[in-house]
């Protein structure tokens, strides 16, 4: 168990256990009263108290908060967190630190178990980075981080120019050539 979620959950233990113990104290305080018919006359206090996170901040359903992905320059990629909470909460997608515009490329969908999914459109180079999700409802707010790593293919020429040529003075020569990868390479002559 992760040592944040097991202090967490200790400090909730002990919380409960002392409303318990306030609680037994007040039953007992309760049935001495009743034994000798007499009321007491000063009010009981107990504190019963919630914190943000007792109350329904949003949780990151994952074991961790954090993952890394690749995706093949061009190719369509998604990224999903899920959250919960008591109120479903409202989730921002962040790029490099500013929130992240939906467009033809990027776009944002929702469901109702509180899955977010960010679909990215043909990925280019520039899309690789720190994508953070981040659920806020009215008691509180959790993150999600994803970083996209943006893969490309090697190029390859696919045409054989090592052959031996014939040429003929003074008359014009094509050489064709044909070349693979992604991104699409860009090809330079040299003599």
């Amino acid at each position: 168990m992760d040592k944040t979620i097991h202090e967490q959950w200790t400090c909730k233990f002990a919380k409960v256990k002392a409303v318990v113990v306030q609680l037994d104290e007040l039953i007992s305080r309760i049935k001495i009263d009743h034994k000798i018919q007499k009321t007491t006359e000063e009010p009981l206090s107990i504190n019963i108290f919630t914190t943000r996170a007792d109350a329904g901040e949003p949780k990151v359903e994952a074991p961790k908060s954090a993952n890394y992905q690749s995706c093949v320059f061009g190719q369509d990629t998604q990224i999903s967190w899920k959250f919960s909470g008591i109120e479903k909460s409202q989730v921002t997608w962040f790029f490099k630190g500013q929130p992240l515009p939906t467009n033809s490329r990027f776009q944002v969908t929702e469901t109702d178990d509180g899955t977010s999914t960010l679909s990215i459109h043909q990925a280019e180079l520039v899309d690789q980075g720190d994508y953070i999700a981040r659920a806020t409802n009215a008691d509180g707010e959790a993150e999600a981080r994803t970083t996209l790593n943006i893969v490309c293919i090697k190029p390859i020429i696919n045409t054989n120019l090592d052959a031996a040529m014939q040429v003929t003075k003074d008359e014009t020569m094509t050489l064709k050539i044909a070349a693979s990868g992604t991104p699409k390479p860009g090809i330079v002559w040299m003599r």
